[in-house]
């Protein structure tokens, strides 16, 4: 079986703990996708790692190089089935996997590249391109419900064709013992007073992720602000990122020194669950999600979430409930959510114990993998049964 993405940062932190399961239960993996600084780690988990970068973006030329080397491995292994995953990594897999003449295609929809205020060109051409790797594929999977009625509703693909199988994570990993465990510990790192209220986002410095609002948000309240308040942003800069930030910039943004002061940009990180552990409060006010881990994570840490009323995020948030939901690029609103959460310790616990069930109950990755091996056993075995 081979997995397909663009980066070995995908691979790591999303696909990973799928490809181990898939060993254990007896297939042989392998990763094709462009090799950065996680190539030894994955090869160290028995990963057969072939470094192909698969093109991102719009240049056709690129794309056509990346069919025709993914097609040359598939066909050279001689794969039983290959999975693709990501938007334009999906594309080429699905159709070298197919020109290779692949019994077993799989492709799973980590979120629809369509937004609500896209426009109609825009949703046609998103529409068209879904369509053909639905098409090009055995069997397909969404992580957001929302999109599997979406792709059937707009005749994407048939309903017996595709499964939600949710998203998840390590639920032991975000315990909420590591919340004492950790707390003094990264606040100590960190430089910030254990007192203190931290309102945490995990993402890339994308405009996609809501930063910029993000940053508005809390100058637009900075008066309302003690010197307790911190903003801790844990996450760098992707490659081959469109929409990138520079925190020079986003730091600008807020008018008053002293709180701008007690931004921090933490960068990539290894260790979320310690960060969530000294968090307070969770926010992610993107533009555009699949089903976000990092609210998962959240949540499982028994944390409060602040998240953009979009497709994915409103799925794992229950508006009022576990978290607050505001509009995208909603500034004022998001404002008041944060304003509202950080005068209210008591509605932050009760969100947050909340947010720990529904992750218990919804999101174990455990139980999201184990869905997702069941359909591919029955796919090879009605295979099986016509040879």
């Amino acid at each position: 079986m081979l997995q397909v993405c663009a980066v070995d940062f995908t691979a790591k932190n999303l696909l990973l703990p799928l490809m181990i399961s898939l060993k254990e239960n007896g297939y042989s993996v392998g990763l094709a996708c462009k090799a950065g600084k996680n190539y030894d780690f994955i090869k160290s988990q028995g990963i057969d790692f072939y470094d192909i970068p698969v093109a991102r973006g719009y240049n056709l030329i690129k794309h056509i190089v990346s069919i025709f080397r993914l097609c040359k491995l598939i066909s050279f292994r001689k794969f039983d089935i290959v999975h693709s995953h990501t938007t334009a990594a999906s594309l080429d897999g699905c159709i070298a996997a197919k020109l290779a003449k692949t019994p077993i295609i799989l492709y799973t929809i980590h979120g629809l590249h369509i937004m609500e205020n896209s426009s109609y060109v825009e949703k046609v051409f998103y529409n068209f391109v879904e369509k053909l790797k639905c098409k090009l594929s055995t069997f397909v999977f969404t992580q957001s419900e929302e999109d599997r009625i979406y792709a059937i509703t707009n005749r994407i693909i048939p309903a017996d064709k595709i499964l939600t199988i949710g998203n998840g994570v390590d639920i032991d990993k975000f315990s909420l013992s590591f919340r004492e465990r950790y707390r003094k510990e990264i606040r100590n790192e960190l430089g910030i007073p254990h007192n203190s209220f931290i309102l945490t986002i995990v993402a890339r410095l994308s405009k996609i992720k809501g930063y910029v609002e993000l940053l508005k948000a809390v100058d637009l309240i900075s008066n309302n602000l003690k010197e307790d308040f911190y903003l801790l942003a844990v996450g760098g800069i992707t490659e081959d990122e469109p929409y990138r930030l520079k925190k020079e910039d986003l730091l600008n943004i807020i008018s008053d020194k002293n709180l701008r002061k007690r931004v921090i940009f933490a960068g990539m990180r290894s260790d979320v669950n310690k960060i969530l552990a000294g968090t307070d409060v969770f926010v992610l006010p993107s533009f555009l999600e699949g089903m976000p881990r990092s609210i998962i994570e959240a949540m499982a840490m028994g944390l409060p979430v602040i998240a953009s009323n979009i497709k994915g995020s409103r799925e794992e948030v229950v508006n009022a409930e576990t978290g607050i939901l505001v509009l995208p690029a909603d500034v004022k609103s998001l404002a008041t959510a944060i304003l509202k959460l950080y005068k209210n310790p008591e509605l932050r616990e009760r969100m947050g114990s909340k947010g720990r069930k529904r992750a218990e109950e919804l999101y174990d990755e455990s139980k999201v993998i184990e869905k997702e091996l069941f359909t591919i056993n029955e796919l090879l075995a009605k295979l099986n049964s016509r040879l």
